[in-house]
């Protein structure tokens, strides 16, 4: 009976050992995970407005071109 509480004492230590490891790893991680996922949606986001903004340009030259060519439209050259 003493050898089976000791390998179960010695299993329960260094189960208790890892999942402090683990929980310390852990806590590192989000440390660092946090402020690098504050930094990637706010590139993200600038990328977005920027792709939104020149579609949007790029949508109205295109489709007035397309307009003028249907003869929808008709501009005066000056």
């Amino acid at each position: 009976m003493g050898r089976l509480k000791k390998y179960f004492l010695t299993l329960v230590s260094i189960s208790s050992i890892i999942y402090a490891y683990g929980k310390i790893r852990l806590e590192n991680f989000m440390i660092e995970i946090v402020p690098a996922s504050v930094i990637f949606a706010i590139c993200m986001l600038g990328c977005a407005m920027t792709a939104f903004h020149l579609g949007r340009r790029e949508g109205i030259d295109n489709a007035v071109q397309y307009f003028i060519d249907q003869g929808i439209l008709e501009v005066d050259d000056e």
